[in-house]
């Protein structure tokens, strides 16, 4: 099973970050009037808990791994998703200033 695969992570990983997406989006204490970015989202467990509470137009994920982001994409075609590492946010966010 190869771990770069968004549908075998998920099978493999969801087990636990399904159930555990709401009780942390719970404890983050989410503005549901602000946006949301999700760094290092994976296939999208959070994401889409986010997106229900936030609504999908406010919630930007962001996830190094092209498998992730085309798992991503085609799950929830309405959240906006960035194909970059964490650190690329971070010089993207400089270089728009």
């Amino acid at each position: 099973m190869s771990l770069s695969d968004g549908d075998a992570y998920d099978r493999f990983m969801g087990r636990y970050s399904r159930p555990l997406a709401v009780p942390f989006a719970d404890f983050a204490g989410l503005p549901l009037d602000g946006r949301v970015l999700d760094v290092g989202c994976g296939p999208g467990a959070l994401t889409a808990e986010l997106a229900r509470r936030a609504r999908p137009g406010r919630v930007t994920a962001v996830d190094p791994s092209e498998e992730f982001v085309a798992a991503l994409r085609s799950r929830h075609p309405e959240v906006q998703v960035i194909h970059a590492s964490a650190e690329d946010c971070r010089s993207r966010e400089a270089a728009s200033m």
